[in-house]
């Protein structure tokens, strides 16, 4: 859940006001995808966001989680994937997910890496294809079953 975390806020109140918004969207656009996809939490997170870049929210939804970006470490394997959720929202946008990989590379961690690099590609592939949404969702649940995330 993405914009739970999204606390720190960018100290601009026209920003501050833009990325609050943005936070209630994103919530208004999960609730209606919740309706369509019966899916776990990182995978959501993904659906919901690409469906905003989809519906034209792109610049505001990459505002909010740049604020979410900037504003968090990596403590482990979860805010790990997290973190570098944005690159993968923004996958099809070289500008946006170059960007978000450039500062998901300062953190970048190889442990982690190799941890998350099946669901990391299963993520990045079509989630409205009922194969690879079922993929994703089974790599994120083996991981939660794990205790990895």
């Amino acid at each position: 859940m993405i914009v739970m975390k999204v606390l720190k806020f960018a100290g601009n109140k026209e920003c501050d006001e833009k990325i609050a918004e943005t936070v209630v969207r994103f919530e208004l656009f999960r609730l209606f995808m919740k309706k369509i996809y019966s899916v776990t939490h990182i995978t959501e997170d993904v659906i919901v966001g690409r469906e905003m870049v989809r519906k034209g929210f792109s610049d505001d939804l990459a505002c909010m989680l740049h604020a979410f970006v900037v504003s968090k470490n990596v403590i482990d394997l979860n805010s790990y994937i997290r973190f570098n959720l944005p690159c993968i929202i923004f996958y099809k946008d070289e500008f946006q997910s170059g960007f978000f990989r450039s500062i998901a590379d300062k953190k970048r961690d190889k442990q982690y890496d190799k941890l998350a690099k099946n669901l990391f590609c299963a993520l990045q592939k079509d989630l409205q294809n009922e194969k690879t949404l079922n993929e994703a969702v089974k790599l994120e649940m083996k991981m939660r079953a794990d205790n990895q995330i």
